[in-house]
């Protein structure tokens, strides 16, 4: 958020923690809740399956809705490049 729309400047390095560190904190957590280190509440058992299932579509859902904020902020630039 920070980078997009405070700075307006997109690091090349930051950008590469950031596609690390989506995956690593989404697996995490789902592997979290899937061996019982965190409690799932009965009302979101279902919820946690459909993530389960889907976690890869999720996360390739995820990076295209990062991807697709940083070309609407930045069209004015990706525009001179064409």
């Amino acid at each position: 958020f920070q980078s997009i729309f405070v700075i307006h400047a997109l690091c090349p390095w930051c950008m590469v923690v950031w596609s690390m560190t989506i995956p690593i904190f989404w697996y995490t957590t789902l592997r979290n809740f899937r061996e019982g280190v965190w409690t799932t509440p009965k009302i979101l058992v279902r919820v946690m399956a459909f993530l389960q299932d889907y976690k890869n579509l999720i996360l390739v859902l995820w990076y295209l809705a990062i991807l697709s904020v940083i070309m609407a902020k930045f069209w004015y630039y990706w525009r001179t490049l064409l």
